[in-house]
C-alpha cells in the first residue's frame, strides 16, 4: 500500500459577492462592510487541506467491502465497488486555522458567516482534492460515499476510513462519538462509476439544504432491500 498523498498548498479564495448574496448580506449595508472585513481576514488564515491514497478493493459482498485490509460494512458500498479495483479513502477541510479562528467569533450573524467561510474553504479542499486525483491517476468519472450520510453505512465507520488514510496528519482529530474536529471536515471514499451515485437518493428527510438528487423509494427497495 502506497503512502498518503498529502495537499497542503491550497489556494483558498473567496467569492465574497457570491457568498454575500447566498447568506443574504445586503449591498451597501454596514452589514456588507463588516462582512468584507471578515472574509478578508478568513483568506489570510485560511489554509484547506486534503489526504488520500491509491487503495485496491479485495472483496465485495451484500454485506459491504474489504479495502487494503479493512473491512466495511454497507450493502451500498459492496454493491457501488462490485465491479472497482481501485478506490481513494480521503480527508479534506477547511483545516485549523480557520476553525480556531471561527470559535472566537459570537453572535448568530456573525457565526452564520464565519460557518459559510468554512464551507467554502473546504469546498475548496475537495476541489484541489477531485483534480490531483484526475491528474495523477486519470480514474474517469468518480462517485463517492462518505460515512453516517446513511444508515446503511453508519459514522462509526470512521474508524475503518482513518485506519486507511489518518486525518491527523492534516491535523483532523476523530472523537470518541466519530466526529471530526474540525466541524468543517469530510471523510470518504471515491470510485470509478459510470453512473452519478447519490446518497441523497435513499434519503427521505425532507427539506435537506444539502440535497443533490430526489428522494428515490424504488433505488432504497432495490438496492438496500432487494
Amino acid at each position: 500500500m502506497e503512502g498518503p498523498i498529502i495537499l497542503s498548498q491550497i489556494p483558498f479564495d473567496i467569492d465574497t459577492d457570491s457568498m454575500r448574496k447566498s447568506l443574504r448580506v445586503k449591498q451597501g449595508s454596514l452589514d456588507e462592510r463588516s462582512f468584507k472585513d471578515m472574509a478578508d481576514q478568513a483568506r489570510s488564515l485560511g489554509r484547506p487541506c486534503a489526504v488520500y491514497r491509491e487503495s485496491f478493493v479485495e472483496e465485495r459482498n451484500d454485506a459491504g467491502a474489504t479495502i487494503d485490509g479493512v473491512s466495511f460494512r454497507s450493502r451500498l458500498l459492496g454493491r457501488n465497488l462490485k465491479d472497482v479495483m481501485r478506490v481513494f479513502p480521503y480527508c479534506a477541510t477547511c483545516g485549523r486555522e480557520l476553525d480556531e479562528w471561527a470559535s472566537d467569533i459570537s453572535g448568530l450573524r456573525l457565526r452564520l458567516w464565519a460557518d459559510g467561510i468554512m464551507m467554502a474553504a473546504l469546498g475548496c479542499a475537495i476541489a484541489a482534492l477531485n483534480e490531483d486525483i484526475e491528474r495523477r491517476f486519470r480514474p474517469g468519472r468518480l462517485s463517492y460515499m462518505n460515512p453516517g450520510s446513511l444508515d446503511d453505512w453508519p459514522l462509526s465507520e470512521q474508524r475503518g476510513l482513518f485506519t486507511l488514510v489518518d486525518g491527523s496528519i492534516i491535523g483532523v482529530q476523530l472523537t470518541d462519538t466519530f466526529l471530526m474536529r474540525p466541524l468543517k471536515t469530510t471523510t470518504g471514499i471515491m470510485f470509478p462509476s459510470e453512473e452519478d451515485f447519490q446518497s441523497c437518493r435513499y434519503c427521505s428527510r425532507d427539506q435537506c439544504p444539502g440535497r443533490r438528487a430526489p428522494y428515490d423509494p424504488d433505488a432504497v427497495a432495490r438496492d438496500l432491500h432487494g
